[in-house]
């Protein structure tokens, strides 16, 4: 967790690169893409229940910008699918955000499924370790 620039993707993407390295299979997915991927799987008529097991069945799931996503009853719904069945089935993930802890669960209930948006971030804090990082945005030139 930490504002933009401050390396929390290089670092999900150097998690991923020992995962592979060690011959093991990794999803790497923003938000944003992962909810594009669920509204594309509908309109394809490809069932959910199938992007389910491949995010689900992955050594290493990870999830960039978590919270950059529209937050809707829907978006939430999917997101909380991907990450109960991640918990349950005790696998790894890696999320990267601009959100703390409680400032994400505002962000996720936007929309107004708070009861969901809390489950979210239940189950994200009690099954990873969160790493702040700071400093300014590495990404400026000059």
């Amino acid at each position: 967790q930490g504002p933009n620039g401050t390396l929390k993707t290089t670092k999900a993407a150097s998690i991923a690169k020992a995962y592979i390295e060690m011959g093991l299979t990794v999803c790497f997915v923003s938000s944003s893409m992962l909810m594009s991927e669920f509204r594309d799987a509908m309109g394809r008529g490809k069932p959910e229940a199938e992007l389910f097991a491949e995010l689900n069945g992955c050594d290493l799931l990870v999830i960039d910008d978590l919270g950059k996503e529209n937050p809707t009853t829907w978006a939430s719904t999917m997101l909380f699918a991907v990450i109960d069945g991640r918990c349950g089935a005790m696998r790894p993930v890696v999320v990267t955000s601009n959100y703390a802890r409680k400032e994400l669960g505002m962000r996720l209930a936007t929309d107004g499924d708070v009861s969901t948006a809390k489950a979210i971030v239940s189950r994200l804090f009690g099954m990873t370790e969160m790493v702040e990082f700071g400093g300014g945005d590495r990404r400026r030139h000059g």
